[in-house]
């Protein structure tokens, strides 16, 4: 028998025995891949999705930060920031071996109790209520709770000014990812804001960059855990590598059934009109479809097999810092400033050994950096680039030498996707095609990707979730046209199994009602 009476003998056998192994995956993924985009646009009702850089008010600092330490003890520290909390100003400590944030009152130097929750669930109320991100709803009534907080008291952070339904119930710190935050938000540690509305919304808020992580509600974590089950399989999270096995196997023989599929009603047997009409939608769904079904496929493959490597922790142990390292002198600093520069905060970074204030200033509508040595008040050429390089090289365990290009990021794309989370970030490329990543407000590794990676998330981004569009079109009319793709598509390959399904179990009954009539 020639190889092609073979294919052509079993072909429709194959295509039969795949179709019924992936039916309910494909159920499953086409429901909610469909149902994505939907609730994608019913997002949580949030003011803002990101707050308006502070100006520092330098005459509301009377206490140095080298002295508030001296006065609390603290020898050492990672880094700092300054904070505003309601009307006061805060230097914002960050402690090896601490859960959480000091914050030191910048009048008295005295510690807020419980100070990172206090500044977590200030900035989601801001998040949740402010109008435009301006701050100008800071002067709400309430000097009973700033006088606590300026005096260093322990305060309850759900009496804090609200607007109607907007009363904190809670404020939980998170140090690992949950089933209503999960993994895909990388993001750790993080807050957890509850709040009193009929929506049961909660804010995730990053207390070290102010910045809002996920706004969820009921529908949003109905739909979460919908699509983890559905779309994820997070049923099998405790198979471990397995897991990913499966999901791309699956996602092969999916390929697979399509491939037979069009061969089987376009190649192998003659084109006749097909006898019941659910062939027929099944045979011009199939045709239709098969570009967008084999896309899906094998970029779902892909991104599976992806993960059964062992992954590196995204982490590089920071470096302490004696607090007798850190004079900081404002009204010296502020010399480094054009008048039209306006202090927005300052912290510390390691460059090469040195200590530099990083300071980040507003000019107009934009934001920037300086690197201003703390010994000589030098300020450091290109210093957002150096910072990153010496971050990245020392993640490597290489060279900056062997960094062969640094560039800024203030934009997701598909070699950095919003799936990182971090923005603005630097990219460094190393010579063996590595890339790392750098958030250098955080002295924080935001990603790193290697050659294959860069191959596979550019597949999983414009192959199965169609981003293509918002490089073409822009980001407004790219992201209605990438939503309607995916809606299209995904009813279509729906309806494609659902069609499969009664043609075979019409078959079955068929075949049924005939063995019962010859016994």
């Amino acid at each position: 028998m020639s190889f092609r009476k073979y294919i052509r003998r079993n072909i429709y056998k194959w295509h039969r025995v795949t179709s019924l192994l992936v039916a309910v995956p494909v159920l499953l993924w086409t429901i909610s891949g469909f149902l994505h985009p939907v609730m994608g646009a019913l997002k949580p009702e949030v003011k803002n999705s990101r707050l308006p850089a502070t100006t520092i008010d330098t005459s509301a600092i009377t206490i140095s930060l080298k002295e508030a330490l001296q006065q609390n003890g603290i020898d050492s520290l990672q880094n700092f920031r300054i904070v505003k909390l309601y009307r006061g100003f805060y230097f914002q400590v960050w402690q090896k071996g601490l859960d959480s944030l000091t914050y030191l009152n910048c009048e008295s130097g005295n510690v807020l109790t419980n100070g990172d929750q206090h500044y977590a669930a200030y900035l989601a109320q801001r998040y949740l209520w402010e109008e435009n991100g301006t701050g100008k709803n800071d002067n709400h009534d309430h000097g009973k709770l700033t006088a606590s907080l300026s005096s260093g008291a322990s305060v309850d952070v759900r009496s804090g000014p609200v607007k109607p339904n907007t009363k904190v119930v809670s404020t939980k710190r998170l140090t690992k990812f949950t089933d209503h935050y999960k993994a895909s938000n990388k993001l750790l540690p993080v807050y957890e804001v509850a709040f009193n509305r009929e929506d049961s919304i909660r804010l995730y808020i990053d207390t070290k960059a102010d910045r809002l992580s996920l706004a969820s509600d009921e529908k949003k974590r109905w739909f979460t855990n919908f699509f983890s089950l559905t779309h994820s399989w997070s049923f099998l999270n405790g198979l471990g590598k397995t897991k990913a096995v499966l999901l791309g196997t699956f996602s092969l023989l999916c390929l697979l059934s399509s491939v037979f599929g069009f061969a089987v009603y376009n190649i192998m047997k003659p084109k006749k009109k097909s006898s019941t009409q659910s062939k027929r939608w099944h045979r011009v769904l199939g045709n239709i479809f098969l570009l967008t079904t084999l896309l899906y496929a094998f970029s779902g493959a892909w991104h599976a097999f992806a993960k059964l490597p062992a992954r590196a922790l995204l982490s590089l142990e920071k470096q302490n810092i004696s607090s007798a390292d850190v004079d900081l002198n404002l009204q010296e600093l502020l010399t480094n400033l054009s008048p039209d520069e306006k202090l927005s905060n300052v912290s510390v970074a390691q460059v090469n050994g040195e200590l530099y204030w990083q300071v980040v200033y507003k000019k107009e509508k934009t934001v920037a950096k300086k690197y201003i040595a703390t010994k000589t008040g030098a300020v450091l050429k290109n210093g957002d680039a150096a910072y990153a390089a010496s971050l990245a090289a020392a993640f490597k365990g290489a060279e900056q030498a062997d960094i062969v290009a640094t560039s800024a990021v203030s934009s997701f794309n598909h070699r950095y996707s919003m799936m990182n989370k971090r923005l603005p970030v630097v990219e460094n490329k190393f010579e063996d095609g590595d890339a790392v990543f750098v958030e250098t407000a955080t002295g924080e590794i935001a990603a790193l990707t290697k050659p294959a990676d860069e191959a596979e998330r550019f597949s999983f981004s414009n192959l199965h979730m169609h981003h293509y569009w918002e490089m073409w079109l822009g980001k407004a009319a790219g992201k209605a046209a990438k939503n309607t793709v995916l809606i299209a598509s995904t009813l279509g390959l729906l309806l494609l199994a659902l069609t499969g399904i009664i043609i075979y179990l019409r078959k079955r009954f068929l075949n049924a009602k005939k063995a019962s009539q010859i016994s």
